[in-house]
């Protein structure tokens, strides 16, 4: 069922694009920029670093993203690149490992965010992550006929009113 991350991205990422990497936290300080400069119909080129490094992102690691967003829409992943062989555990970086030995989870989740498939946010102990991005113009996993009620953690993301009491008919 993937492709919808990957169909953003063509939308919305253009070759020549200047991106930020995501930084420490919200709003972010310390970003670093990178350029998307080819974009393929299966995979991104970016240069990263002072020295504009390349490096190819397959549309397989956005993929990888998605489907564990599918499978677990109110989960976050920790954007944290650590340069050693062991990811963080619940990171970007984690679940991209098989698909590169290189950190670049924090450059994918940069991407993601600006096609608009996530958001930044924090998770524990101020962590920073990314989730679905839920808005009626966005992807979005919940299942059909999915309640939304005051305890429901995407009614702020909708935009309703959590204080006042919801009326039913009886």
């Amino acid at each position: 069922m993937t492709g919808k991350f990957w169909s953003a991205i063509q939308e919305k990422i253009q070759a020549g694009s200047q991106l930020e990497t995501p930084g420490r936290g919200i709003p972010p300080t310390g970003q670093a920029p990178f350029y998307v400069v080819e974009k393929g119909d299966k995979y991104l080129k970016i240069e990263i670093g002072s020295k504009r490094t390349p490096n190819i992102l397959p549309k397989e690691m956005f993929d990888q993203v998605e489907k564990y967003f599918e499978e677990n829409p109110r989960e976050k992943l920790r954007i944290a690149a650590t340069h050693t062989t062991h990811p963080l555990p619940r990171s970007v970086d984690e679940i991209l490992r098989d698909k590169s030995s290189r950190a670049l989870g924090n450059y994918v989740a940069a991407i993601l965010e600006k096609a608009g498939c996530v958001k930044y946010c924090y998770g524990e102990k101020k962590q920073k992550c990314i989730k679905l991005k839920v808005t009626h113009n966005s992807v979005e996993f919940s299942s059909p006929g999915a309640e939304i009620g005051p305890d429901s953690p995407r009614c702020e993301e909708k935009g309703f009113n959590t204080s006042l009491p919801i009326k039913t008919k009886t």
